[in-house]
C-alpha cells in the first residue's frame, strides 16, 4: 500500500517580522524563567533524574504540532492512542497519572480519571518543553512517581518581536499561529493565538481492498476531525536583576471526533464525539 501524506508548512510565512523588530531576531526563543524548573545534581551524587528539554527551534524543525508528538521524540518516551482517541504519553512505562503535565510550573489535571490528552496541547506558543523522568524534582509537587512534563512559555527580550506560522496538509488539515511580544523598560508582554484543525484522517491507497470491514469508510476515516484553539497572554515586570513578577492567562478549547472501531473483537460500535 502507498500512503499519501502531503504537508505544506509554508515556511516562507514563518516570519520573525524583521520590518517591525528593532534588530535581528534572537537565534533561540527566550524562555520564561519563572515557569521553568531547573534541577542541578551535586557532584558525585547518584541521582537517577533525567532532565531533558526540547526547544522551540527543534520543535519547528521536526514539525511537531502537539506536545504528545514533541515528547515522543525524546529517549524513554512513547506515544499511544486509547479507545477515546486520546494521545497517551508514557515515560519509562509510567502513564500520565504518574507523570503530570505543567504549564509554567502550574499543574494541569483532568478531575474525571487523571488522564490528560496530550493531543489537545499544541506547541505553537511554547519556548521549551521540559521532561524529567526517573523521579522528578520535589519542586514539581506530588504525583511525580514517573517524572514530569513542563510546558514553558515565551518571554520577549526585544522592543517588538513575533512570528506567523501557517500550514496545510491532506485530510483537510490546516494550522495557523501568531505570537507577538515586546519589552519596554521593566515591563514586557507576550500574546499568542493558534488553531489546529482537520476534517478527517486519510488512509493509504488500497486500504479498502486490504481490510474490508462493515465500518470501512473508503479513502479516509470519518469522524476523525479535530479543532484545537488556544489563546495565551502574559504581562511581566522585572524591577531589578533577580526580581520578576508576572501574571498570565491561557485558554484552551478542543473538540474531536472518535473514528469507529474497524476490528472484530469489540463488543459493539460506538459513535463517540468529544465536544
Amino acid at each position: 500500500m502507498r500512503t499519501r501524506r502531503f504537508v505544506l508548512p509554508l515556511s516562507a510565512l514563518f516570519l520573525p517580522l524583521p520590518a517591525l523588530a528593532a534588530d535581528a531576531p534572537p537565534s533561540t526563543t527566550p524562555v520564561f524563567t519563572l515557569g521553568s524548573v531547573d534541577v542541578h545534581a551535586e557532584r558525585g551524587s547518584s541521582t537517577t533524574v533525567a532532565e531533558r528539554a526540547l526547544d522551540a527551534a527543534r520543535i519547528r524543525q521536526l514539525d511537531l504540532d502537539t506536545v504528545g508528538e514533541a515528547v515522543a521524540v525524546l529517549p524513554g518516551a512513547s506515544l499511544a492512542r486509547n479507545s477515546r482517541n486520546e494521545d497517551m504519553l508514557y515515560l519509562r512505562g509510567f502513564d500520565p497519572r504518574q507523570v503530570p503535565v505543567f504549564l509554567d510550573g502550574v499543574p494541569l489535571y483532568v478531575p474525571y480519571d487523571g488522564y490528560v490528552d496530550f493531543g489537545r496541547f499544541t506547541t505553537f506558543d511554547l519556548a521549551q518543553v521540559q521532561v524529567a523522568s526517573g523521579g522528578a524534582s520535589l519542586l514539581y509537587g506530588p504525583n511525580i512517581l514517573g517524572g514530569a512534563i513542563n510546558l514553558v512559555s515565551r518571554r520577549p527580550e526585544r522592543p517588538f518581536e513575533g512570528n506567523l506560522r501557517l500550514g496545510i496538509a491532506d485530510g483537510g488539515e490546516r494550522k495557523a499561529a501568531v505570537n507577538l511580544g515586546g519589552r519596554r523598560g521593566d515591563w514586557y508582554y507576550q500574546l499568542g493565538w493558534s488553531q489546529l484543525k482537520a476534517d478527517e484522517f486519510p488512509l493509504p491507497d488500497g486500504f479498502r481492498d486490504y481490510k474490508a470491514t462493515p465500518t470501512d469508510t473508503g479513502d479516509a476515516r470519518r469522524n476523525a476531525d479535530r479543532d484545537d484553539r488556544r489563546l495565551s497572554f502574559k504581562l511581566g515586570y522585572t524591577p531589578r536583576e533577580g526580581d520578576e513578577y508576572a501574571i498570565g492567562y491561557a485558554r484552551q478549547d478542543g473538540e474531536k471526533g472518535n473514528p469507529v472501531y474497524t476490528g472484530t473483537a469489540g463488543s459493539g460500535i460506538r459513535y463517540w464525539r468529544w465536544p
